[in-house]
Formats: C-alpha cells, structure tokens, sequence
C-alpha cells in the first residue's frame, strides 16, 4: 500500500537502482483494482464496481481518484448515497491534507527545519503530484546546502516516479502480448493494473486502444469513457 508520509526525518534511496519485474508470485500492485474494474471494460458501467474501485482509491490515499470515480457513479445513478457520502469523506480528507501542507509550510516559514519541506513535498507526491514535489524539493536543497534530507527526499520521489514509468513499461508489453494471445480477461486484468499504478494516465487507455483490434471481445466505449474521466487529472497537469 502506498502511504503519505508526514514525516521525512530519514530516507534510505539506492542510487542508481536497476529495476526488475519481481517474481510472478509477488508482482501484484494494482491486483485488486483490476479485478474490480477489469471485467468492467467488457461490460455495462456496474455502479457497484465503480463504488468499490473508488473505495481502493481511497484507503490508499489517493482520494483524487476516488471523488472522479464516486462522480462517475452519480453520472449513473444520481441519488447513490454511497457515491454521495464517497465524495463528502473525499472533500474532507482533501480539506485534512491542504490543513497539513499549510501548516508544514508554516513551521517552515517561522524557521521550521528542512524536514518541514520534506513532509510538504510528501503531501505532493502521494496526491499523484510528482512534479510539485521534486520541485519543493530541489528548493529545499538550495535552501539548505549540503543537508542530505532533501537530496534523499528528491531522489526518493524520482526513484518512486521511475519504478512506476517501468511498471507501466512492462505491463503494456505483457498487455500486447496477451492481446496477441488470444487472452482478453488477462489484457483485462494488465489494464486494471495499470489504471492504479498509473492513476489514470492516458497511456493506458492508448495501451488498451492499440489492443482493441486483436482481442476478441469487444470493448464497452460507455465504460470506456467512464474510467476516461480519470485521465484529467493528469492533462491538467500537463502529465501522460
């Protein structure tokens, strides 16, 4: 499970960490999404799959996914209280995360240490803003010459953004070579997983897309464009 880190004291980082797929018994990140929402590409919309994908989403502190998941529920059945009650936890755990970068920031601004940055950076980062936190980073380690806190925080964060740009790497050839295969539900289950390592990125509904035309059960565009939602949170970054 992927945790917010509050607190940034010491960081271990392998440098220049060489990836590998792990073994076939371990290499289960994003399993249980796929196996929400995979089947679904082949199906109708299920309110009940997009409730407990969102649910995923959300124990795993990534609540931006989840409130375009709970959203895409009440596109379906508008009255869901689930759905509702989904998006109400979501605003507060957002409304809890902002409190929390506001007051590392203050700390920081009253003469807080490095760590203060650090936990800012954290925040960034397990919300699925990459970027902002290599940045809160790399000031850190201006502002604070030859302290290794933030320079361990940066590479930490690269190395986090590295191994999931392998993963998807990986994924989307076996996703090919499935499709190839002759296995739709396993280029299914590759998707779901990418949907969760890559929270949506464009990339894997390309993936899919490229795909389309080998496997042999045809893709439901309705749901398609449902879990599409989860790509704006990327494109307003400016992200794939």
């Amino acid at each position: 499970m992927r945790l917010i880190l509050l607190s940034l004291i010491s960081i271990h980082c392998l440098f220049g960490q060489q990836f590998q797929a792990p073994p076939p018994e371990q290499d289960t990140e994003g399993l249980p999404l796929a196996q929400t929402l995979g089947p679904m590409i082949f199906e109708d919309p299920d309110p009940a799959r997009l409730l407990a994908a969102a649910e995923i989403f959300m124990d795993d502190n990534r609540p931006h996914q989840a409130k375009i998941l709970y959203e895409a529920v009440l596109t379906l059945e508008p009255k869901n209280q689930a759905a509702l009650a989904g998006i109400n936890k979501v605003d507060e755990r957002l409304k809890y995360l902002e409190n929390r970068y506001q007051e590392f920031k203050a700390r920081y601004e009253a003469g807080g240490p490095v760590q203060n940055l650090c936990s800012m950076a954290a925040i960034k980062f397990h919300q699925g803003y990459p970027e902002e936190a290599l940045e809160i980073t790399k000031n850190a380690a201006k502002v604070f010459p030859g302290d290794q806190v933030p320079v361990a925080a940066q590479m930490t964060f690269q190395q986090g953004v590295d191994l999931d740009n392998f993963n998807l790497d990986r994924l989307e050839k076996a996703m090919e070579l499935a499709a190839v295969n002759g296995k739709p539900d396993e280029v299914a289950t590759l998707f779901g997983r990418m949907l969760y390592i890559g929270l949506g990125k464009s990339r894997t509904f390309e993936a899919l897309k490229n795909v389309q035309a080998v496997i042999e059960k045809p893709i439901n565009e309705k749901t398609i464009q449902l879990l599409g939602r989860l790509q704006a949170f990327h494109q307003n970054q400016g992200a794939n």
